[in-house]
């Protein structure tokens, strides 16, 4: 596929557990089949297969709200030369940057921003342009884009990335500088 489509169409997503006295596994079947083998040699041997990107899911950190699992994103990051995209546990804009600075190269944010209260009531909420400074300034030197979806007032429905050069908001020609 990657020969066909480009590495940078393959994406894999490596859904991972701590085992105990194990450590990390990837599991397969919604995280209900363990393959026995661990994320860092399944991620190598992605890289090598061709994958442009890894998606690290942690089955453990997920809709936790407790961060990411920061030792696992440094484990994989710094043995691939790919971009490691972290999803699990976010519960904060902090989280993306700590994340950011254990490896990964972005974040994912799902219960974050939408969650699912007992009674069937969905919750969104999008992080404040405040929010999104703070975490500029907590992330080093790097700058922050915002890519906005639907202008709420006061807040800006966003995709986060990482990327040195680009503006904060659309329309705004001051760069926010960490």
């Amino acid at each position: 596929a990657a020969n066909l489509f480009g590495n940078q169409s393959i994406v894999v997503s490596i859904d991972v557990k701590k085992v105990f006295l194990k450590g990390y596994r990837v599991f397969i079947e919604n995280g209900k089949k363990n393959t026995g083998l661990h994320p860092v040699e399944f991620a190598i041997t992605a890289e090598k297969l061709g994958v442009g990107e890894i998606l690290l899911n942690s089955i453990d950190k997920d809709g936790t709200f407790t961060g990411y699992d920061l030792a696992l994103i440094q484990q994989v990051s710094k043995a691939v030369n790919i971009p490691v995209i972290a999803i699990g546990g976010a519960s904060s804009v902090e989280d993306f940057a700590k994340a950011k600075q254990a490896g990964a190269s972005a974040v994912s944010a799902g219960s974050m921003f939408v969650f699912q209260r007992p009674h069937k009531a969905v919750l969104i909420s999008y992080p404040t342009r405040k929010e999104i400074k703070e975490i500029v300034q907590y992330a080093g030197n790097r700058y922050i884009d915002v890519i906005p979806e639907i202008e709420l007032p006061g807040h800006a429905s966003a995709a986060i990335a990482a990327y040195p050069e680009l503006s904060c908001f659309p329309g705004e020609d001051t760069k926010i500088k960490p």
